[in-house]
């Protein structure tokens, strides 16, 4: 078998080199392909269909020589089929009498089998003499066209699944077939026979051909009968126990292909025949459970010739549930199990020797059958388990491929989070794949570690390797392992202080690892309370008789000290007593300034500093208590106050909300999603006050104008209603409705008040557009109350029913005043905000530099920014963006690369991305604002509003829109990606008066950010990184 595996591989390996020198006559052939003319063809009408398909048919019909014929069945291939239903008799009558005439030609067959499967895949009743003919093409004598039978046939099969006759007449032609001397229709009919096992009924026999057909002389028929046998067991179909004992003798076949089938079929038989007892060889005795004897057959795989087979068998062992423990502990040692023999009893070795008539006392030499030396054992017959499967992790974990060592370390983490014992044995294993040279299995080991030390301690041994890996270059694996310290545990105090120490070390070297060090640090003093406190005085550098110096609050490793210390606190009530003084007034301001990580304290403090820490259930009740208190002010408002009490009642309503998120993490996105729909409220309120003056604005002094403000609150109602929209996932459907309610009556507002302003001719176009886009409104939320079987809101029933194109301009007021009038956003309860979710991104780097912190870069190269966050929440990661803006009012959108995106949970995700920027020469250092953004996309053409909301601010600020319309330069300003050396294409760029849909077509989601920049002038002026 080697010698035969040798000379295939040698054989592939010459047929690789003579196609690479064919390359490039390939490449040429591309080129001149490519230099062609493309060309738009527009499809043709179903008349004129219909004429071409039969033109060609009987083109077909009457050609001289059979490239013609060819050529004419392959353009109609490409006419688009299937045809209607009244042209389908005559086309399949056409198509039979090509078949006929053109029998003996094998690509004319091939070409009109397949046109027949597309005319059958057009209908969705198959009919009877299209049936017939499909199911008589099978009789032709070429295997090549029998494939391309076969091949429709199971087309037709899945797409026909319901006329469980025609499936029957194709499972007998599959059956009959099965028997070719061509192993491609023997393999094909084995795929359909597996494939109309559930749909016919008869599963017997065809279990019972396919399990013959596990035996067959070729390899690819082989497999495809072990791949018709896996899917039938995949379709939740019970496979008999039979079939195992055959898949474990595949397990050594000769083809790989096979043995990668039959190492899934015996895993899955495994599983679901895991309690059943087997014996452990034919003639033995000795039983064994199922699972535990699949197990050990896998464990064996890991040894196979073929990358692939081990990979496959290494991933599949952590599949494997409730195996023995004396198995499991096996694979991680190299000794054989009883020194390959059965271990029995010493009651039963007396048992035997007494049935042979030997005596129990030593054996005097007279007596036959006495005892005897003992014999070399077959360890062939006596073996538990093959030499093979013991230390099968051992061997994946030292496999020479990094598919096998990352399957194999996965497998050890699932099988380690079930069992205790293994995963103690494991520990080694996984702490020494720490050294692994690829970084991807280095980053799965410290993860799966991760989730199985737990409950587990390292050793100082085991702990030296760890905290090595802190000098990795990788922020991802730094990441990882400050995870992976965080939810271990550890055993002494030095330990403990040299991880301290190492981190410390960590931070210093990369301090842009500062969000991760404290949140490892904060996990550090929760889980080692009682280390922590025999480490306080050496940490704080406190002596019992003399005073030291201060250490600096703003000191990073300082930080990082107190984070630990304050955390461990919590759960030692002997540490805060040994605080310096100093350290109560930096508790204070770090309580303040971090309070995601300093935790309240209460022994140990003075009385002045003491936190009154309710318990966990009566915070919670009473943070929600007072969120429901404050939605309960905010319903009565409106019925209770006058318009501008109203209006003052709901403002306190929205900050009592915001200082709710900011104190009670829990409760933010409630909180937040509460007063965004009480800043509608409020904004709406503003903007029916104004529309309700008799006299509009227009004998108002141009200084004094409120039409500014009026549009200004009108386009913020629009950007809140988008962000309920999209910034809240698991927003309910009927506050889904709320929020494009809300754009609904904004959009009327802005109606109402072209409405009450004089317009002349010119703007007529824009008011018209304005009018269409607010019939498309109408009927977006027409079928988003269809889609989600909602009831229409009332106060757009009588709209649905006017068309508002033509109605007269005095009478489109009375209209629409029932909506402004009639959308309330108070009447939210908090059960209504239950499941809600809050789109939040944390910027971890940068951060707001003071004014005295200048980044200086020559102009028109480059300066890199990095920019690093943390995603919560967001459903569509590429939605998001940066976005930069400049200080002449240009903004910049970068979508980052996917790679720059890291899934870290289920709602939990990482940027990583670097914004390069260049500009012009400033003669004064300015700011450059950054921040992470969301795209999103409006319900209704909205383009065509702003031209009218840029009219009115306009007619409103004469001076400044004339002014606002000065040319800007907009060459200078550009956005690369990092590392790259030309402008991305991706990269959006707006200008005030280029296009406020552009504008309001993103979301902020995290703070801006602030960064003083100065670009000098270029002294070289012919050297420009971006071309002349």
């Amino acid at each position: 078998h080697v010698a035969q595996r040798t000379r295939i591989r040698m054989t592939s390996v010459s047929k690789k080199r003579a196609a690479s020198q064919r390359v490039p006559a390939i490449v040429e052939t591309r080129q001149e392909a490519a230099q062609k003319p493309l060309t738009l063809v527009l499809r043709a009408a179903p008349e004129a269909k219909r004429a071409r398909v039969g033109s060609i048919l009987e083109q077909c019909l009457h050609s001289e020589t059979a490239d013609q014929v060819l050529e004419h069945l392959l353009q109609l291939h490409e006419t688009h089929l299937p045809l209607l239903a009244e042209d389908l008799k005559q086309s399949v009558g056409r198509l039979r009498q090509v078949w006929l005439v053109h029998e003996p030609n094998a690509p004319i067959c091939s070409v009109v089998a397949r046109l027949s499967a597309e005319l059958a895949l057009g209908v969705d009743l198959l009919p009877c003499d299209l049936q017939e003919f499909v199911l008589s093409l099978i009789k032709h004598d070429c295997a090549d066209v029998k494939v391309i039978v076969l091949k429709c046939f199971q087309r037709l099969t899945k797409h026909f699944s319901s006329q469980v006759e025609f499936c029957q007449l194709v499972q007998q032609i599959g059956k009959k077939e099965i028997h070719n001397i061509h192993h491609a229709v023997r393999l094909e009919c084995l795929r359909l026979i597996g494939q109309l096992s559930h749909v016919t009924g008869d599963s017997e026999s065809s279990l019972a051909i396919l399990e013959e057909h596990c035996d067959d002389e070729d390899p690819r028929v082989r497999t495809a009968a072990f791949e018709a046998l896996l899917s039938i067991h995949q379709r939740e179909s019970v496979l008999p126990l039979s079939l195992y004992y055959k898949s474990a003798k595949a397990l050594q076949d000769e083809c790989e292909d096979v043995r990668v089938v039959a190492v899934r079929l015996v895993c899955a038989l495994g599983l679901l025949y895991g309690g059943n007892t087997i014996p452990l060889k034919p003639d033995s005795s000795v039983e064994i459970r199922l699972l535990d004897d699949a197990f050990i057959k896998i464990c064996d795989m890991v040894n196979d010739i073929s990358m692939t087979v081990r990979a496959l068998a290494a991933g599949l062992l952590g599949d494997f549930r409730n195996v023995s423990v004396k198995f499991l502990e096996q694979t991680l040692d190299k000794k054989l199990m009883s020194h390959l023999r059965v271990v029995k009893s010493e009651h039963e070795r007396q048992r035997e020797l007494h049935a042979r008539g030997g005596s129990l006392d030593w054996d005097s030499g007279k007596s036959w059958g006495g005892s005897v030396p003992q014999i070399q054992l077959d360890p062939g017959g006596m073996t538990l388990m093959s030499a093979g499967a013991c230390g099968a992790f051992v061997h994946g974990l030292e496999d020479e491929f990094m598919e096998v060592r990352s399957a194999a370390v996965e497998s050890v983490c699932r099988l380690g989070m079930q069992c205790q014992s293994f995963a103690t044995q494991s520990l080694d294993f996984l702490v020494d794949m720490f050294n692994d040279e690829i970084q991807s299995v280095r980053l799965r080991a410290i993860n799966c570690l991760r989730r199985v030390s737990t409950t587990m301690h390292l050793r100082e041994d085991q702990l030296e390797t760890v905290l090595s890996v802190l000098e990795e270059s990788s922020p991802e694996i730094r990441e990882a392992l400050h995870a992976l310290l965080s939810s271990c545990r550890l055993t002494s105090p030095t330990g403990l202080n040299s991880t301290i120490h190492a981190v410390l070390d960590n931070l210093k070297k990369y301090p842009s690892d500062r969000q991760s060090v404290w949140r490892c640090l904060q996990q550090l003093g929760v889980n080692h309370g009682s280390l922590v406190s025999a480490l306080v005085p050496e940490l704080l550098s406190t002596h019992p008789f003399f005073m030291g110096k201060e250490p600096d609050v703003d000191d990073p490793a300082y930080i990082c000290i107190l984070i630990l210390v304050f955390n461990a606190a919590v759960r030692c009530p002997t540490i805060a007593p040994q605080f310096p003084s100093h350290v109560f007034r930096h508790y204070t301001y770090l309580r303040d300034t971090l309070p995601d990580l300093i935790p309240g304290i209460r022994i140990g403090l003075p009385a002045v500093m003491k936190l009154n820490k309710p318990s966990k259930s009566t915070g919670q009740s009473g943070g929600r208590a007072f969120l429901c208190q404050v939605l309960s002010r905010a319903r009565s408002a409106s019925s209770l106050l006058t318009c501008r009490d109203a209006q003052r009642m709901w403002q306190a309503c929205i900050s009592d909300l915001q200082r709710v998120s900011e104190l009670d993490s829990q409760l933010a996105a409630v909180a937040d999603c509460s007063a965004t729909f009480l800043q509608c409220q409020l904004l709406m309120q503003k903007v029916n006050e104004v529309l309700s003056q008799d006299v509009l604005l227009s004998s108002e002094a141009p200084g004094h104008s409120s039409v500014p403000h009026t549009v200004t609150s009108i386009k913020e109602l629009l950007l809140l209603s988008y962000r309920l929209e999209h910034t809240f996932p698991h927003l309910s459907p009927a506050l889904l409705l709320r929020s494009r309610l809300i754009r609904t009556a904004a959009h009327a507002m802005l109606i109402l008040l072209a409405v009450q302003l004089d317009w002349d001719t010119e703007r007529s176009n824009s008011f018209a557009q304005m009018k269409l886009c607010f019939l498309d409104r109408l009927k977006s939320i027409k079928s988003f109350c269809d889609s989600h079987q909602l009831s229409l809101p009332s106060v757009l029933t009588p709209l649905m029913e006017l068309d508002l194109v033509t109605v007269a301009v005095e009478s489109l007021s009375q209209h629409l005043q029932p909506l402004v009038t009639g959308c309330f956003c108070t009447d939210i309860a908090p059960g209504d905000l239950s499941s809600v979710r809050q789109c939040r991104v944390v910027l971890r780097d940068p951060q707001n530099f003071s004014q005295d912190d200048v980044s200086k870069f020559v102009a028109s190269l480059a300066l890199s920014v990095h920019v690093e966050a943390a995603l919560h929440s967001v459903s569509q990661l590429d939605r998001i963006a940066v976005q930069v803006k400049f200080p002449d009012g240009r903004k910049l959108l970068l979508s980052p690369k996917p790679s720059d995106i890291r899934q870290l949970g289920a709602n939990e995700a990482k940027l990583d991305t670097s914004t390069v920027v260049s500009h012009g020469i400033w003669t004064d250092p300015c700011q450059i604002e950054l921040c992470v953004v969301m795209r999103y996309s409006t319900d209704t053409r909205e383009g065509s509003c702003f031209p009218f909301i840029t009219a009115l601010q306009d007619q409103a600020h004469p001076t400044a829109a004339s002014s606002h319309k000065q040319p800007h330069p907009r060459d200078a300003t550009q956005l690369v990606a990092a590392g790259g050396d030309h402008t991305v294409s991706n990269a959006v760029h707006s200008h005030p008066e280029d296009s406020l849909e552009e504008e309001k077509s993103v979301l902020a989601v995290s703070e801006v950010v602030r960064i003083n920049v100065h670009p000098q002038e270029n002294s070289s002026k012919s050297y420009n990184v971006f071309g002349p």
